[in-house]
């Protein structure tokens, strides 16, 4: 390619949106892993070199490129009977450390965890209940009052008419006065007349006592009434206050709950979180399940950062011919072959990622700086989860412990919004 080389050329084709997705294979006469992890890091599938090329290696490629369907492994040799049998003493001291291989399938056997119980919205129709209940109790009082106020009113009405009425008809059903005379019945005649007089204003004294006697019992009564409705209030709130205290106590419950049900997807998620030596540990597959859950996450209205660990497996590896590190055979023992600790090599995130993968990464609708944002971070060897034995075992049994400690640990941090790490 005069003019640019390979690397310039992929950088081209992955910058043209009508041509990024197309799987890329470099064909080149240089090799290396620093050169395979530029290429791959650029966006290319594979890299096939000139010098040696295998049948094995083209049906890998045309296997990743979806022209050929991709190679089923071989399924590992038997063990030798006396080989790799784990003793009831190898067996204790392997669950002191934690190390046993059958442990994920134990793991994997444990039910899902339940998902805890709502809590029931009672205590919110008791409080309800009690302010109606205080509320009806108020107004009855206050209606018992004015029906009380106006029937003794009422009855006072009745009593100054009646007895008007009975002043009136008396002086109506008076004889006619005598004639008039000259002498002493002028003088009696004056003394009869003021006697009506006398006992009007004596009702009307007694009605004046009355109409003030009822004014101090309707004063009383708004003095009870405001008496009844500061009380109402102060029930009122106490009841807020209640209530305050019952949301609070909800809220931090629905905390509570939430935080039980992510450590419960964090655990359902990280049951089956192995890979394969010389897999991905971010690939297709892995894609599949991670969009899975950042689509559930999306419609839970899930807010944070899903923090994706890789973890790798210190496994027990033999160098070929052609400088590749292959698994050896699993009776060969641990002290014929080497450690990836031993290699010194380097485990960079962009390595661990298929091209789909990264083009979901910068390219998915569902991820966003406000919403749910994906954090990866690469631990290498220095996070094992599992122990590993002495090293006078086989090959076998030595890269069993590591493939369980081969793996991607998924955890969930809602609230929280980070820079992807890519």
């Amino acid at each position: 390619m005069p003019g640019m080389d390979g690397f310039e050329a992929l950088k081209v084709i992955k910058a043209n949106p009508y041509t990024a997705t197309i799987p890329v294979v470099m064909y080149t006469s240089k090799s290396g892993d620093l050169y395979m992890g530029q290429a791959r890091a650029l966006g290319a599938v594979d890299v096939l070199s000139k010098d040696e090329i295998e049948p094995s290696s083209i049906q890998k490629v045309m296997s990743a490129i979806n022209v050929l369907p991709k190679v089923a492994v071989e399924p590992t040799p038997a063990r030798h009977r006396d080989e790799n049998v784990v003793s009831p003493v190898e067996e204790a001291a392997l669950t002191e450390r934690g190390s046993r291989p059958e442990q994920t399938d134990i793991a994997a056997a444990v039910p899902a965890a339940e998902p805890a119980p709502v809590s029931s919205p009672e205590h919110r129709s008791d409080q309800e209940n009690l302010k109606r209940h205080l509320t009806r109790l108020l107004e009855m009082n206050t209606i018992k009052i004015r029906q009380e106020v106006s029937d003794q009113n009422r009855f006072m009405f009745k009593r100054m008419m009646r007895e008007l009425k009975d002043i009136k008809t008396g002086r109506e059903s008076q004889p006619p006065a005598p004639p008039i005379v000259v002498g002493p019945q002028r003088h009696e005649e004056k003394g009869r007349s003021i006697i009506p007089d006398l006992i009007i204003i004596a009702v009307l004294v007694f009605i004046g006592f009355q109409a003030h006697n009822i004014l101090n019992g309707q004063a009383d009564n708004e003095q009870q009434i405001l008496a009844l409705q500061s009380r109402l209030d102060e029930r009122q709130a106490d009841s807020r206050a209640v209530a305050g205290q019952n949301k609070n106590m909800q809220s931090a419950g629905d905390d509570e709950i939430k935080r039980k049900l992510f450590a419960a997807i964090e655990w359902s998620m990280n049951l089956n979180n192995q890979f394969d030596f010389g897999e991905l540990a971010l690939n297709d597959e892995r894609l599949t399940v991670i969009q899975d859950l950042i689509s559930r996450l999306h419609e839970a209205q899930f807010s944070g950062v899903v923090l994706l660990s890789v973890n790798h497996g210190d496994f027990c590896v033999v160098t070929t011919s052609s400088g590749d590190l292959v698994l050896p055979k699993p009776e060969t023992s641990v002290q014929n072959c080497q450690l990836l600790s031993q290699q010194a090599t380097e485990f960079a995130v962009q390595d661990q990622m298929s091209l789909a993968f990264v083009n979901f990464l910068l390219s998915s609708p569902l991820l966003s700086d406000q919403g749910i944002q994906i954090d990866l971070v690469s631990h290498g060897l220095d996070q094992p989860k599992f122990s590993y034995p002495e090293p006078t075992v086989s090959a076998g049994r030595w890269n069993q412990v590591a493939r369980l400690n081969n793996r991607v640990d998924i955890e969930l941090i809602p609230g929280k919004h980070g820079t992807r790490r890519l």
